[in-house]
């Protein structure tokens, strides 16, 4: 079943133009907690420390991971998945001291708000 020449129709689209469905980024749930990354700014580097002790008293922030916090479980972002999923080579940390590329993230913030959450990203 090939797709090419066809314009396939996603069977929830009429739902979410028409304001029918909620889209994922609109649902709230009981408790729920928000989540930012603190992405490096530079294509290589090692982490010496990272300061997020002003980022853990601002109030509605109820967890900062940095590296050392992080299981080191190798993972292949679903963005490189090549055409033979059986030789997926598992190859990043989900965080790490040593930045491979500009953009990896370097510590993780969750909070009961996305504004809590970016402020104490502001102030890692």
């Amino acid at each position: 079943m090939s797709l090419i020449g066809k314009s396939p129709q996603r069977p929830d689209a009429f739902d979410k133009v028409t304001g029918g469905k909620a889209f994922p980024v609109n649902v709230k749930v009981p408790g729920m907690l928000h989540a930012k990354l603190l992405r490096s700014p530079y294509p290589h580097a090692r982490i010496l420390g990272i300061d997020t002790s002003a980022a853990e008293k601002l109030p509605g922030v109820k967890a900062v991971l940095v590296p050392s916090e992080v299981p080191k479980r190798k993972f292949t972002p679903v963005y490189f998945v090549p055409s033979d999923a059986g030789s997926m080579v598992q190859d990043m940390l989900i965080m790490s001291d040593t930045v491979r590329f500009a953009g990896q993230p370097v510590a993780a913030v969750a909070a009961t708000s996305l504004r809590i959450a970016e402020q104490a990203i502001e102030l890692i």
